[in-house]
């Protein structure tokens, strides 16, 4: 569970199961309680998508117009798309 803050939205795909409100100790406490007592509906898709890393990196520098490649003003427009 992380705060839905800095790239830790884009890293957990948004997904509002892991992730509170800044600064929130209410949020922050009923997210955990949650977690703590219920399965996610997610899990195991970030371990999965993150066991594929070095792939696509290698797709970015070997492959000619990549779809992972990122470059110029707007790669912040990637952020929201769903990774999973």
């Amino acid at each position: 569970m992380y705060p839905a803050y800095r790239s830790f939205p884009e890293t957990f795909a948004n997904d509002r199961e892991c992730l509170y409100i800044p600064w929130s100790q209410d949020d922050a406490v009923f997210k955990l309680n949650t977690l703590l007592f219920q399965e996610r509906s997610n899990l195991g898709k970030l371990s999965d998508w993150t066991s594929g890393t070095i792939d696509r990196c290698l797709d970015i520098m070997f492959e000619d117009n990549s779809k992972w490649y990122r470059s110029g003003k707007d790669y912040r427009d990637y952020v929201p798309a769903a990774k999973y």
